[in-house]
């Protein structure tokens, strides 16, 4: 399977998909931590289309997390851009995509935590509070038609 590891430079998630067989890649703006062999340094909007199965993006929380809601309001332009980024990654002609972030302005601006959602969004909160989005192919699908 191909996998894109999104806005990821330390090559953690990138190296154990390849340790299971898989052809996965890590995308970043940052210089990787790791082996460079399989990280591309440019920006992810530029191999979104390269075809595929499977990403995970990690966006940056700077401006999303909640644990920094107090300066919401001195920074609301940069929070338009991070839900752009997000919504870009969602819209990414991917079939199968998980999108990680810590609790967020995610879950009110773009889509709230709820089986309702027609993407068939999954929610998962681990230990550390992140939060998990995904898409399964046959959502992917729908949302295309719909």
């Amino acid at each position: 399977m191909r996998v894109l590891i999104a806005c990821e430079y330390s090559a953690r998630v990138r190296d154990a998909f390849r340790r299971h067989g898989h052809d996965a890649w890590s995308c970043d703006l940052l210089e990787c931590e790791a082996d460079p062999q399989w990280h591309l340094q440019q920006p992810v909007e530029d191999v979104l289309a390269d075809g595929w199965d499977l990403m995970v993006a990690h966006p940056p929380c700077t401006h999303l997390a909640v644990s920094g809601s107090r300066h919401f309001y001195r920074k609301q332009s940069e929070q338009a851009e991070a839900l752009d980024f997000v919504r870009l990654l969602m819209a990414a002609p991917i079939d199968r995509w998980c999108i990680e972030n810590p609790v967020s302005i995610i879950s009110t601006a773009i889509t709230p935590p709820s089986s309702d959602y027609s993407a068939m969004v999954v929610w998962s909160r681990r230990n550390q509070g992140d939060v998990l989005v995904a898409q399964e192919p046959a959502a992917a699908q729908a949302n295309a038609s719909g």
